[in-house]
Order: structure tokens, then sequence, then C-alpha cells
């Protein structure tokens, strides 16, 4: 079975203060706290006219989503889903570093005034070079310009775009790859923290638990 490796922009510069709104939604002011984010599903025109696309578009977001992050406390809200049926609304290419850059810059310009949310995924159906399936910037979560990320639509099953979509959003939040030496512990399964995909099952990596909680606390993602 073939490894797609991920690989991702590690050098955006950290931004100005983020929205108030923005993962502020307390249930309780304990550790306990439950923080919200407002996502926005963008479908580029390959992706969209693929065959029952429409279908499979709606589904990848709703599919898992919302249950991977729920262990940390973390609830993913779809606000909106957006399909670029007719022509793509920026530049898509195969090189996913620019194909990254266009995107958040659309949805900055574009995007981010017309819809109000807190991050924003692009689902393409365009091939990217390499073994490049997604990227993402590191800890940017509910910035203007860099809280987004790029997923292709690698596989015939809704999971495998869901699980490289909940990945980068992990890296939004400032989530690195775990490794054994980090303490992973997902033996024979399909860890979405991993930078690479070799098994089958999924889990949130129970390492990450802790990490994210402390990244959570910090101000950039207050």
């Amino acid at each position: 079975m073939p490894s797609f490796i991920f690989v991702h922009c590690v050098s955006f510069t950290k931004c100005q203060c983020l929205p108030v709104r923005c993962l502020s939604q307390n249930k309780r002011h304990t550790q306990t706290t439950t923080k919200y984010v407002e996502l926005i599903v963008v479908a580029d025109n390959r992706e969209i006219s693929r065959t029952e696309a429409q279908r499979h578009v709606v589904s990848i977001p709703l599919l898992s989503i919302p249950q991977f992050y729920r262990a940390l406390n973390i609830r993913v809200a779809l606000v909106g889903l957006e399909v670029w049926s007719d022509v793509d609304k920026c530049p898509i290419t195969q090189d996913p570093f620019t194909t990254l850059h266009e995107f958040l810059d659309w949805r900055k310009v574009k995007l981010l005034p017309q819809k109000p949310h807190d991050n924003a995924q692009l689902i393409s159906g365009v091939y990217f070079q390499g073994t490049t399936i997604g990227m993402a910037p590191i800890m940017s979560m509910c910035t203007a310009d860099q809280s987004g990320g790029i997923v292709m639509d690698h596989s015939d099953n809704p999971l495998g775009a869901a699980v490289t979509l909940a990945h980068e959003l992990g890296h939004n939040f400032g989530m690195n790859h775990d490794t054994p030496e980090r303490g992973c512990g997902c033996r024979g399964f399909y860890c979405i923290a991993c930078h690479v995909f070799l098994e089958r099952r999924v889990v949130l990596l129970e390492a990450q638990g802790d990490y994210a909680e402390r990244l959570l606390t910090k101000s950039i993602l207050k």
C-alpha cells in the first residue's frame, strides 16, 4: 500500500490578534472548556465535476471531523459549503504551495468579508505534485490570512479526505506530527496525527490530548 506523505508550510509568520468570537464560547470556565470552530468547506471545479461529487463533498466534512475533535473538547461546526460549479475562484494548480497561497489570499479578500468564519479548507480534485495530499500553515487558527488549508481528494472513500482535512485542522491549531519518540501509541491504527498514512483504521492520538490542551490555553487560541 503506498505511503502518502504530508508536506506542510511551517514558515508563515504569526499573525495579529484573533477575532474575539473565535474559539471563545465556553460551556464552563474550567479546564473542560469547550472550544468552537466555525468551518467553511470549499470544493473546487475539478472536485465538483467528478461523478456524484456533490454528494461526496457534502459527506466529507459531516462524516468524521466533529468526532475526531470531540475527544479534545473542540466542536467543529460546518457553517458553510462553497461549491465552484462553474469556474475556480482562485488559481488551482498541481503545485500545492502555490495553490495554498492562492486559496488563503482568496479567503482573506473575498470569502471572509462575505461569510464570517474561523477556518476554511479547500477540497480539490486536482492531483498535487509528488506525494503531497494536504498542506496548512502551523498555529494559524482564526487568523485572517492563514487560517485554512488545502486537501487533495485522494480516495474514492470520503473518509480519506475527511481524515486529511482533520489533519490539516490540527496543524492550524498548532499540532505537530506524532512519532513513536513523541509518545505515539497508535500501533496498528490509522493515526491522523502521523505524517504518513499506512493503516486503515482511524484514531485521534491520545498523546495529542495534553499537547492540544496546552495549545488551547495559549493566547493565539483563546
